[in-house]
């Protein structure tokens, strides 16, 4: 009798997926694209129909939607985990949201995927899990043949993570501002006696592979929230959170332990996380501050995305990445930048702190630069609370002035009088050029801080660039080059030897018509034209000309050397720029 062999298809050889969608339509489309890449597909419509799959069936991959009635898709893949912890689940949604994917990661899914779904990009998911089940099967043959087992190696290490977690400790590591000389706040650092564990690193990656990153979250907030009631009302405590943080409900409570000290608690989020695919993280964030807290964006400029994560956090604080400090003193472009920042976040009204300070080189060059917050070795290592700090011998230095002094006081009316014509129209003409030159300045700062950023990464200082990103930040240096150019045609004030004819008739006009020395001290002796006039300057001028002043002096000796010219020396193309200037400041 001839026996008949089965006929081997591309499908069995392959491996066997489990597709679970309740949708019918979908289920079809996403069933056709794997059983064309070879796979055979066996279809469910809800998680418990997956399960009852599962549990009577094998299967090298499982793939499943998580939005379904009665067992949705994380429910599921928790279930498939408890019976089979290495066949690979795939989750695919079309509503993605942080806390969804967090519970994914901490279930041990394979991969996330949001819909609609490349065909592609689906075979390619499943391959990867069929290879990952055949992987697994070798090893558990492995571990038979040699005596060797997964399960007492996951066991040793849930034992070392409990200890960890029973020794578990903070230590904390002061901020100080420097002006003040006063302790501003101290951040909190894991750290565990557990050996085993004893590096931060180490001890989140066990807690990951183990599907207990909310109990080392809730551990740490708890020890924090025990540390603030320790510290004065007027002293912040930094709490760091990371990704899975933000899916656990615990922390939104109002009964939590960070809760109760909201206003005391500045939340420290590290840029070296991506949050790309967090759907609702500004929204989660808004939680978070309506109940007291305040956001610290940590690393800014060593991140995914140091600008984009700005925008998106919007934080009360910033942190500069140790990157930027180290050796700040001898390197003219972080110079730059973190002058750059220091006056755009200044603006907007965001405090800043530079981390890994070590020398006092560094420590003078960030206070020249406008930060007045000051975090690292020089003043104290991270220790059991509360650290002293080590102020040095060098004296306090004055607070920093803001680089933009919108607030400062004008000279009291009547000191200056005015009343011939020429000395009007010489106010007149200076006023509008320091209006010019203001604007001139507020354009190139946030155009040197992204050619600042571009000539990091184009160094390679950022880590190495394919030839596309390295095409495309020489565009965005030639365009900023560019358009620094444009700024320079178009708003800088010509200087020529007619100014110096008008500084001396308004000298002579203001000395004649006052009857004494007019003073044209201002408060670092530059003796500037534009302080001592404040009082003819409309509303918030004085500031922006002083600020503009001590910016422009480069030698220290009181002199920027940007006298104004005549108001017939204007070129037409300020004119009209001045005129609207002129008119919204007005208004």
């Amino acid at each position: 009798m001839k026996t008949v062999k089965p006929e081997t298809t591309a499908a069995t050889a392959k491996g066997r997926i489990l597709l679970v969608d309740d949708e019918p339509t979908l289920q079809r489309a996403y069933g056709r694209i794997l059983r064309a890449a070879g796979f055979q597909v066996e279809t469910a419509g809800d998680g418990r129909q997956a399960l009852d799959f599962v549990r009577s069936q094998s299967f090298d991959c499982v793939v499943s939607d998580i939005s379904m009635p009665q067992l949705d898709g994380l429910q599921m893949l928790k279930a498939v985990r408890e019976r089979d912890p290495d066949l690979p689940v795939i989750l695919m949604t079309g509503r993605p949201a942080v806390s969804s994917a967090v519970q994914a990661l901490e279930y041990g899914a394979l991969r996330y995927l949001v819909k609609p779904i490349d065909g592609d990009a689906l075979a390619e998911a499943v391959q990867q899990g069929v290879h990952l089940r055949q992987v697994a099967r070798i090893q558990r043959d492995a571990a038979k043949m040699f005596g060797t087992s997964a399960t007492r190696a996951r066991a040793d290490l849930e034992q070392r993570f409990e200890r960890a977690l029973v020794n578990l400790q903070m230590a904390f590591q002061p901020i100080i501002s420097w002006s003040r000389r006063k302790v501003y706040g101290y951040e909190a650092l894991v750290r565990t006696l557990e050996p085993s564990l004893a590096r931060p690193d180490q001890l989140f990656d066990a807690a990951a592979e183990l599907g207990r990153l909310p109990d080392l979250g809730r551990k740490i907030r708890g020890l924090v929230g025990a540390a603030v009631e320790q510290l004065p009302r007027d002293v912040y405590l930094f709490c760091n959170l990371n990704l899975s943080d933000l899916g656990d409900d615990e922390l939104y409570s109002p009964r939590s332990a960070l809760a109760q000290h909201a206003d005391r608690v500045i939340l420290e989020i590290t840029e070296r996380t991506s949050f790309d695919q967090v759907s609702d993280l500004r929204a989660r964030f808004d939680r978070l501050r309506e109940q007291g807290f305040r956001i610290a964006l940590d690393d800014l400029g060593a991140g995914y995305a140091s600008l984009s994560t700005f925008v998106r956090l919007q934080p009360e604080l910033v942190k500069l990445d140790m990157s930027l400090v180290r050796g700040l003193h001898e390197d003219f472009t972080k110079q730059t930048l973190v002058r750059s920042i220091t006056h755009l976040c200044s603006q907007l009204g965001i405090a800043v702190i530079a981390e890994g300070v070590e020398t006092e080189d560094e420590r003078a060059a960030l206070i020249d630069l406008g930060a007045d917050l000051l975090q690292g070795y020089l003043f104290a290592k991270p220790g059991r609370p509360f650290p002293e700090v080590n102020w040095g011998q060098a004296p306090a230095p004055e607070p920093p002035t803001p680089l933009l002094a919108l607030s400062a006081p004008a000279p009291a009316p009547g000191r200056f009088p005015v009343e011939d014509e020429q000395t009007e129209v010489s106010i007149s003409t200076r006023r509008r050029i320091k209006l010019v030159e203001n604007l001139s300045h507020e354009l190139r700062t946030p155009l040197n801080a992204i050619i600042g950023f571009a000539h990091l990464m184009y160094d390679g200082k950022a880590g190495p660039l394919t030839p596309t990103q390295q095409e495309a930040l020489g565009d965005i240096l030639r365009s900023g080059q560019l358009l620094s150019g444009v700024i320079d045609e178009v708003l800088t004030p010509p200087i020529d030897d007619a100014s110096s004819e008008l500084d001396t008739s308004d000298s002579a006009s203001v000395s004649a018509s006052s009857g004494s020395s007019p003073d044209f001290s201002c408060a670092d002796g530059s003796g500037r034209w534009a302080v001592a006039h404040a009082d003819t300057l409309p509303a918030g001028s004085a500031g922006l000309a002083a600020a503009d002043d001590d910016a422009d002096d480069d030698n220290g000796d009181g002199d920027d050397g940007d006298e104004p010219p005549s108001p017939d020396e204007l070129p037409p193309h300020q004119t009209g720029v001045i005129a609207e200037l002129l008119e919204w400041e007005r208004q």
